[in-house]
């Protein structure tokens, strides 16, 4: 057989089955999780980070990370303590280098409770307060508990970034 014959064959033999099948091409792959991207009217407070795996904003703070909510960061930077202490308003003890995470004036964004014995205030600074009579002291609830000091308010555990629950 010559090969001008053989080519021939082949030529009709593929004209006579058709074109091969087709191979389905691969699905393709599922696009991955769009980012969490911060509204277009929200910015983070000054010295915050957008954090997209937690959808919230994280405030550095002498090696604290505090973990805000986003209604409580849209309107109201956070004001330095030293500055609120200017403003006539006292920091809890023990938190004078940390910023509050909020200086909003809505009550909801309020992250902690004070105790059951306690009442909640705004100061001038717009910080809340919790007032606890002689038993623990005037605390801002935004802030830090003093160093080894432990309270269980339901307000983050800034050391840690958890939630940290009332019994």
């Amino acid at each position: 057989m010559s090969a001008a014959w053989r080519a021939s064959v082949l030529a009709l033999l593929a004209a006579a089955l058709g074109p091969p099948p087709a191979v389905p091409a691969p699905a393709p792959a599922p696009a991955p999780a769009p980012r969490q991207k911060a509204p277009v009217q929200f910015r983070c407070e000054l010295g915050a980070v957008w954090m997209e795996n937690c959808n919230e904003c994280r405030c550095q703070s002498n090696n604290h990370v505090v973990c805000a909510h986003l209604a409580c960061l849209r309107n109201a930077p956070a004001r330095p303590v030293a500055e609120t202490a200017a403003a006539g308003a006292d920091p809890a003890p023990g938190a004078a280098a940390l910023t509050p995470v909020s200086q909003s004036r809505d009550p909801a964004c309020y992250q902690g409770s004070c105790p059951d014995e306690c009442d909640s205030r705004l100061d001038e600074s717009g910080c809340h307060v919790c007032h606890c009579g002689q038993k623990t002291g005037e605390v801002t609830a935004m802030m830090a508990p003093p160093p080894g000091e432990k309270r269980r308010w339901g307000f983050l555990t800034v050391a840690r970034g958890l939630r940290n629950t009332r019994p």
